[in-house]
């Protein structure tokens, strides 16, 4: 797995999240690649609220979010990889230049 994520200043990038409740296992995509992920995660509860970039009491996330899917399981690295293609091909993703 890389070690580091290379997020360009200016340019959008593709992040996934994925938890699986059955296996407790939770991993994190960034442009259609696994960049980490964590065994033995708790049973994550129903939330009533989600934020993104901080918490309640912390607003530290600048920039655009583009789109976001929340489902009822987890997707396979192939789905997350073909959903990050199907980004790339919108005429509107300003992304990685190529660079996959």
């Amino acid at each position: 797995m890389p070690s580091v994520i290379s997020q360009v200043p200016g340019q959008w990038s593709y992040l996934c999240a994925t938890y699986d409740a059955v296996t407790q296992i939770a991993k994190l995509y960034f442009n259609g690649l696994l960049v980490g992920s964590r065994e033995n995660v708790p049973n994550m509860k129903v939330v009533r609220r989600i934020m993104v970039g901080g918490d309640e009491y912390q607003h530290s996330y600048e920039g655009k979010l583009a789109d976001l899917e929340i489902y009822h399981y987890a997707i396979s690295a192939d789905d997350v990889q073909a959903r990050f293609l199907e980004y790339q091909r919108d005429e509107t993703f300003l992304g990685t230049e190529g660079r996959k």
